[in-house]
């Protein structure tokens, strides 16, 4: 489908770790008989390889499409089997669905609240660091400036 170059942008573009095992899963529902697809190595260390054979065989957007379908329904198909399960009446499916909204907006909210906190020790972190280089960059034009520089002969002129 793409020539070398363009595979290999598409590649670099497409290649994260989290995505190998999901790229395996495609190849094998893409191409069951494909060789890297009945491999029993393990997919990270294959990754590369992976998506060169789905990129011959499905375009870059069929990939990133397939990743989101995989991926992304296990949450969606909660929230729509539940409205879907209390069919006896509305009263069941009004006093439920509020419910599993706020348990699921807890959960979410507890999310970010820990990832605010990862971000700020992440910041704190990060200060610390600049702080240590800017230390030690001050240490070395301070040593810079003490060294004795080499004196270099002078060049006796020429008798010639």
């Amino acid at each position: 489908m793409y020539n070398f170059k363009d595979k290999a942008v598409h590649v670099r573009a497409l290649l994260r770790e989290r995505f190998a095992d999901t790229d395996k899963e495609i190849l094998r529902a893409v191409s069951p008989d494909h060789p890297e697809a009945l491999s029993l190595r393990p997919s990270s260390t294959r990754h590369e390889i992976i998506l060169h054979a789905l990129l011959d065989i499905i375009t870059r957007e069929e990939i990133e499409r397939k990743r989101e379908e995989i991926i992304a329904p296990l949450p969606s198909q909660e929230g729509e089997n539940a409205p879907s399960d209390p069919a006896d009446g509305k009263g069941e499916k009004e006093s439920t669905d509020p419910k599993g909204k706020d348990v699921a907006n807890e959960g979410l909210k507890e999310q970010v609240k820990d990832i605010a906190d990862q971000t700020d020790d992440i910041q704190t972190r990060v200060e610390d660091l600049e702080s240590q280089v800017s230390g030690l960059s001050d240490d070395l034009n301070e040593e810079k400036k003490s060294e004795k520089r080499p004196v270099k002969p002078k060049k006796k002129p020429s008798t010639h």
